[in-house]
């Protein structure tokens, strides 16, 4: 992803990016251009290599779209009578202490940001896995007997974070079939006829005399 940024930051080429979703925020602190001339060339900077994705998005003319879970879709395509593409995002919270933490490092040029944290006092995941932007993408055909599209990008979430949301969303009905039809789930959503009591005919009893 950063090598498509830097190419399309350096010249105008194709596929042109409409949004661009990612949790990163503009460093308020930037490290100094000498502060790591003699490290080992060989070696990456993760840190410099999110500030130079920053950096190219600005070139761009790209603002980051933050991508944080919520009980809402975020709606990414729709044209009458071809579909709708839905996005539920199911990792991180924004709301969650990794969030805060990794965001606070972020922002501090801490090498410490890619060490781990503990989850439940069993399990040592790296925060940035922890924050790990995982989505659902949900595309629903215009024609009701065409099949509804699941597609789950999990990023680098761990698989906790991953039924964690999921939870979140086990109410749509979308997540109760294993394959499911737009005609399908607006018959299984349509609510069951109210019985109608049926009036029925008096009895009538005729008696016949017969003459003697």
């Amino acid at each position: 992803m950063a090598a498509v940024l830097r190419r399309k930051a350096t010249a105008n080429v194709y596929p042109q990016i409409g949004h661009f979703f990612c949790n990163l925020e503009e460093r308020r602190a930037v490290t100094s251009p000498d502060g790591d001339k003699d490290t080992d060339p060989l070696l990456v900077s993760l840190l410099q290599e999110g500030s130079d994705m920053m950096a190219d998005l600005r070139h761009i003319n790209l603002k980051p779209q933050h991508c944080y879970r919520s009980p809402e879709p975020i709606n990414l395509y729709h044209k009458v009578g071809h579909g709708t593409l839905d996005m539920y995002v199911l990792n991180p919270s924004k709301d969650s202490k990794h969030v805060r933490e990794f965001l606070k490092r972020w922002h501090s040029s801490e090498q410490k940001l890619f060490e781990g944290a503990s989850v439940s006092g069993q399990f040592n995941f790296p925060i940035p896995n922890l924050v790990s932007i995982c989505a659902l993408l949900v595309w629903r055909p215009a024609n009701p007997d065409d099949t509804i599209t699941r597609i789950m990008f999990p990023g680098s979430t761990p698989q906790h974070k991953i039924f964690e949301g999921l939870e979140k969303l086990k109410h749509l009905e979308i997540l109760q079939h294993p394959t499911c039809t737009g005609r399908q789930l607006a018959t299984a959503a349509a609510p069951a006829p109210a019985p109608v009591a049926v009036p029925t005919a008096p009895t009538v009893v005729s008696a016949i005399k017969t003459k003697q």
